[in-house]
């Protein structure tokens, strides 16, 4: 976790768009059951190694608790098992040699910004390497550490803070998911680290100059996937805007005229598209995803806060819920007074591969058996970018599914 309004988290945006800064400032701090998820699991991780380290510390138990912003979240078998693998490579790393836990670093010497500095979740002192380590709890996509400017500023604070006493050359950067099976390793030098570091300094005197400006100029956004995706202020960004109607019309559209002729002439315009133009559109596909969902949420908070003052739009009840018992005890004993058979009061079934995997995660021969009797459909096409590092389907010898 970061304390800097120039946040190592927010850093691909900042770095990139300038102006993303000064529009995200304005807007209030939140946060989500996913991220306060992920804030459990660090605290839970953090004091798994620190037993690891000192055996007198406090241990964590199934059934541990830990509440953030009014939730409650349990230390249960699945967090445990997912956060063993990540605990179980911090500790082989580091094998003995210095390990430091939710290290707090200071970057201000490259965002240019007084008292910016944030947690590490894992720093290690081997040599001349100096590590670190990042903990992503969630289901998302899978983070690469190359170039990654988040885990580089971390790298930047913790240089410059274990440097005093060490010598280092080189900087390995690694990123665990281990819900997604996924950890991602980048080594540098501490050359080309403080190199990128004078360009952190560059990109943040920048955004900060932008900061303190009266009004934003359009040369001041630098739409673009990735840096967008993540951008709290995605849903108002009047370039992000622009640039997803341009690329949806495959022309300029004035965002302050009504959009919908726009686009209809747009369509008649483009009936023969080649598929340089569909590539081209397919570049902006997961933008205009993510600005779509972004629009939608906005326009909901606006309606839920009683600030939207345009009337095209309302709140009204979703679907509901489906329904379940209130008291499950209290139906048993309902329906056994009702004379109900066994089989007719339960529904049974089979447990699922992936839970059979968990029963038996400690009796690999058992496990071995059952393995022999799943079955697993292929997965269909999927369109991807040429860079995807999984093979391409030769259309001659596939059978196409429907």
């Amino acid at each position: 976790m970061a304390h800097s309004l120039l946040s190592p988290s927010a850093a691909h945006r900042w770095m990139n768009c300038a102006a993303s800064l000064k529009l995200e400032s304005e807007l209030p701090e939140s946060t989500s059951d996913y991220a306060d998820e992920g804030t459990a699991a660090h605290e839970f991780a953090a004091r798994r190694l620190l037993n690891l380290i000192d055996e007198n510390a406090r241990p964590v138990n199934i059934g541990d608790e830990f509440v953030i912003n009014s939730k409650t979240y349990t230390y249960n078998i699945d967090m445990a098992a997912y956060l063993d693998k990540y605990v179980d490579v911090v500790w082989e790393m580091a094998n003995h040699e210095i390990l430091r836990v939710e290290e707090r670093v200071d970057f201000s010497n490259w965002t240019l910004h007084p008292d910016s500095f944030g947690t590490a979740d894992a720093v290690i002192i081997k040599g001349n390497e100096i590590q670190i380590h990042d903990l992503k709890y969630g289901r998302g996509v899978p983070v690469d550490a190359v170039d990654n400017e988040q885990l580089m500023i971390y790298a930047l604070g913790a240089v410059d803070m274990f440097e005093i006493a060490y010598e280092f050359d080189q900087v390995r950067l690694v990123i665990h998911q281990p819900r997604l099976n996924s950890m991602s390793e980048h080594v540098l030098t501490v050359v080309e680290l403080k190199e990128f570091g004078n360009k952190v300094r560059e990109k943040a005197q920048i955004a900060l100059a932008k900061l303190k400006a009266p009004a934003l100029t359009s040369d001041d956004f630098t739409p673009g996937v990735k840096h967008c995706r993540w951008c709290k202020a995605k849903a108002t960004c009047p370039a992000l805007t622009q640039h997803v109607m341009s690329t949806v019309a495959d022309d300029f559209v004035d965002i302050s005229k009504d959009i919908k002729p726009q686009l209809e002439s747009a369509e008649e315009r483009v009936q023969n598209t080649v598929d340089r133009q569909l590539a081209n559109c397919m570049l902006a596909v997961e933008l205009i995803e993510d600005w779509c969902s972004a629009v939608r949420a906005e326009v909901e908070r606006r309606l839920l806060a009683g600030t939207f003052t345009d009337n095209r739009y309302k709140l009204v009840e979703g679907r509901k819920g489906a329904r379940k018992w209130m008291d499950a005890t209290a139906v048993e004993e309902a329906m056994k007074a009702m004379r109900l058979k066994r089989e007719e009061m339960y529904e049974f079934s089979l447990i699922s591969p992936t839970t059979a995997e968990k029963l038996f995660k400690d009796q690999p021969k058992r496990w071995a058996k059952l393995q022999e009797l799943i079955t697993q459909s292929e997965g269909k096409p999927s369109v991807a970018p040429a860079s995807d590092k999984r093979p391409a389907i030769i259309i001659n010898d596939f059978e196409v599914l429907v």
